[in-house]
C-alpha cells in the first residue's frame, strides 16, 4: 500500500511541476494564446492528476490490459470534452474556433492518453502484491 501511494504521489507532484512550469512559461503575447497554453498543458496534465483516483479501482478489474485500455478511454474522453469546452468558453459560441475541435482537441486527448500509459502501464508492476 505505501508503494502504490508513493508512486502516485510522485506523479501528482511531477505533473503538477510539469504543468505549472508550461503555463508559467507559455509565450502568451497575444490575446487569445492563453487558450492554447491550457488545451496543450494545463488540461491533459490536470485529467492526468484527476485519473489517479481511478487507480483505487485497479483491484476490481480482471485484467491488467483491461484496466489500461479502460483508463486509456477515460482519459482520452474527458481530455476531448474539456478541450472542447475550453474552445468554446475562451472563444465563445458566436466566434468558435472550429479547427480546434478536430485539430487541437483530438490530438491533445490522444497525446494525454498515451502519456497516461506511461503512469498506468508501470502501476501493475507496483500493485502487485506477494501473497503469503
Amino acid at each position: 500500500m505505501k508503494k502504490k501511494v508513493l508512486y502516485i504521489a510522485i506523479w501528482a507532484v511531477s505533473l503538477i511541476i510539469l504543468m505549472l512550469a508550461a503555463i508559467f512559461g507559455a509565450d502568451t503575447e497575444e490575446e487569445d494564446d492563453w487558450i492554447l497554453a491550457l488545451m496543450i498543458f494545463a488540461i491533459p496534465c490536470g485529467i492526468m492528476i484527476l485519473d489517479m483516483f481511478h487507480f483505487a479501482y485497479y483491484d476490481r478489474y480482471y485484467t491488467p490490459g483491461k484496466f489500461e485500455f479502460t483508463n486509456f478511454l477515460i482519459v482520452f474522453g474527458v481530455t476531448f470534452l474539456a478541450e472542447c469546452i475550453v474552445v468554446i468558453a475562451g472563444f465563445g459560441l458566436k466566434n468558435p474556433q472550429y479547427k480546434l475541435f478536430y485539430t487541437f482537441a483530438p490530438g491533445g486527448a490522444l497525446a494525454a492518453a498515451v502519456l497516461n500509459l506511461f503512469q498506468t502501464i508501470p502501476y501493475r508492476l507496483i500493485s502487485k502484491e506477494k501473497k503469503k
